[in-house]
């Protein structure tokens, strides 16, 4: 049973009128609740309705999150594949490859095609796969970074600047290392290509070469 303020008609009561008083509501047992502990169950039972919103939530997100596709944590060895690609190791390690049709079989296994550069000669890709003959099977780890890096062999020789070493350098330690895994992973192809050749020395590949003004194009090799 719940009492109302008087007024002057029910139909003149407003909003507030009809409301429960401020000061006493009489329950249906007849036990009398005071205003201040009803409001303290209100915001209660307001608080625990905004944190079961809230837990109901976060539980929607986390399914969502455990149902959708995971990310794909990138290995070394797949950092380092997709490094060799876009840094064009396959163009000039790849036989093959300068004429539109590269050997698969033979993939990073030493160029076909050599690069002349005046007074210093013609250089062309080496076999960079595991073979240990005529690949860098037998080098280190240490030994591949420093070649990458700095264009320096384990032979102390220094490479042509053919070979894109001063932007290598740039390479973070991790894409190093994981050039380095990816070479590792790769089949081993044993495959000896011919060159370097030093100047005046003949040549017994195809070769890029700069040519001076006024020189007549070549016509295609028969």
């Amino acid at each position: 049973m719940i009492f109302y303020p008087k007024a002057k008609s029910w139909a003149a009561a407003t909003v507030a009128d009809r409301l429960p008083s401020p000061v006493t509501r009489i329950t249906s047992r007849g036990t009398k609740v005071p205003a201040q502990t009803m409001r303290k169950s209100g915001e209660e039972i307001m608080r625990f309705s905004v944190l079961a919103a809230t837990t109901a939530s976060f539980a929607a997100i986390a399914l969502a999150v455990s149902l959708s596709p995971k990310a794909h944590a990138e290995s070394p060895v797949e950092r380092g594949s997709y490094l060799v690609v876009v840094a064009g190791c396959n163009d000039c390690h790849t036989p093959g490859f300068f004429f539109g049709k590269p050997d698969k079989d033979k993939f990073l296994g030493g160029s076909d095609v050599g690069f002349e550069i005046p007074g210093l000669g013609v250089f062309n890709g080496r076999n960079i796969t595991p073979d240990k003959e005529t690949g860098i099977g037998a080098w280190t780890d240490e030994q591949i970074a420093t070649a990458i890096t700095t264009g320096k062999r384990p032979d102390g020789r220094q490479l042509a600047p053919i070979m894109n070493y001063a932007a290598f350098t740039h390479l973070t330690k991790e894409d190093v290392a994981a050039v380095v895994a990816y070479l590792r992973s790769i089949p081993p192809v044993h495959n000896q290509v011919a060159g370097p050749f030093k100047p005046g020395e003949k040549v017994s590949i195809f070769t890029f070469r700069i040519e001076p003004p006024g020189q007549t194009a070549a016509d295609a090799p028969k």
